[in-house]
């Protein structure tokens, strides 16, 4: 199985609304799993400040995922596959990761700018 990841537009009055969506997702991932297409929550993130919600996902294709938020009815949804960076798969899980940069690894700023997102979200 694969990460996806489905990125909601979540007003910023409406933070609630985050809850309701997560509870659809899952709802409708479980519905999915049990006609056989595997689709497995794992955890959420709410950006309120940036009207943005995450929610993480393992899948066996990025179609079970895009279908799962069509039965859940997540209207302004985007769904990208993931790619997981951690420090520790270098390491081993018992070493703690090295946030600092080095001098090879200079700090890189990246904004998001609120005017790159389409109107009325994803």
């Amino acid at each position: 199985m694969s990460e996806y990841l489905v990125e909601l537009y979540v007003s910023r009055g409406k933070p609630q609304d985050a809850e309701s969506e997560c509870s659809s997702a899952c709802a409708a991932a479980e519905a999915l799993t049990e006609r056989g297409t595997r689709v497995e929550y794992r955890r959420s993130i709410l950006l309120a400040s940036e009207e943005t919600c995450f929610l993480l996902f393992d899948a066996d294709n990025i179609e079970a995922v895009r279908e799962m938020a069509e039965m859940a009815k997540l209207d302004s949804s985007h769904v990208s596959p993931v790619t997981r960076v951690d420090l520790r798969d270098r390491r081993g899980a018992t070493d703690r990761p090295r946030c600092s940069p080095t001098k090879s690894q200079p700090i890189v700023g990246a904004t998001r700018s609120r005017a790159t997102r389409p109107a009325g979200g994803y």
